[in-house]
């Protein structure tokens, strides 16, 4: 299960499997009508993370915002995310 988070509302999405064992036994022309595209679009995605900040004994949980209203889509074909270091390529 995929799980994201829009804003303070949670959003499950089941990821079926598939029975990749039958693919094996098929012919290439009987392949190409399995072959599926998907699209796959988000909005409005926000992503905040809980950090301790200060010195030792005036140490406080603050929450960082790494992601900001991010909207996309996702297209078959090549795709790439890209970002600087801790700008939350893999949340």
């Amino acid at each position: 299960t995929l799980q994201m988070s829009s804003k303070n509302d949670q959003v499950f999405i089941p990821m079926p499997r598939r029975n990749t064992s039958d693919l094996s036994k098929m012919t290439s022309n009987n392949q190409k009508t399995f072959t599926e595209v998907a699209v796959l679009s988000f909005h409005n995605i926000y992503y905040r993370v809980k950090v301790k900040s200060g010195f030792l004994f005036g140490r406080k949980t603050v929450e960082k915002e790494i992601l900001t209203n991010i909207n996309g889509i996702m297209r078959p074909g090549l795709n790439a995310i890209l970002g600087p270091t801790g700008g939350g390529k893999s949340s």
